[in-house]
């Protein structure tokens, strides 16, 4: 065989799998990105639990869009995914704007 016919398809061997190992770390990243965007999660503590605690990733479920009308209870957040939970440790002051229903930074929605 020709020295330079066996060097060019190994040549092109390398390549397409190098091109595929780039292709999946890119897949890779991307699910990783959307994972990290923000998300809507509906309040749902256990109807059972006499004090929930709206600090408890536990107590939230992802849902499609929020209709929070504003008032004094908690209706939900925004934040992102942390597995199949909301991440409240997105920044320093989440889990206390949560307490406080502050929704000055427009993450965390309340109804009457």
């Amino acid at each position: 065989m020709n020295v330079k016919k066996i060097t060019g398809t190994v040549l092109v061997a390398a390549m397409l799998s190098g091109g595929g190992i780039a292709l999946a770390k890119a897949k890779a990243t991307k699910a990783e990105m959307a994972a990290r965007q923000d998300q809507e999660w509906a309040y749902t503590p256990d109807p059972e639990d006499a004090n929930p605690d709206p600090t408890q990733a536990s107590n939230y479920t992802q849902v499609g869009s929020l209709n929070c009308p504003g008032g004094d209870e908690l209706c939900g957040i925004t934040a992102p995914a942390a597995g199949s939970q909301p991440d409240l440790d997105k920044d320093p002051n989440f889990r206390t704007r949560i307490q406080s229903l502050d929704q000055t930074q427009g993450d965390v929605h309340s109804f009457n």
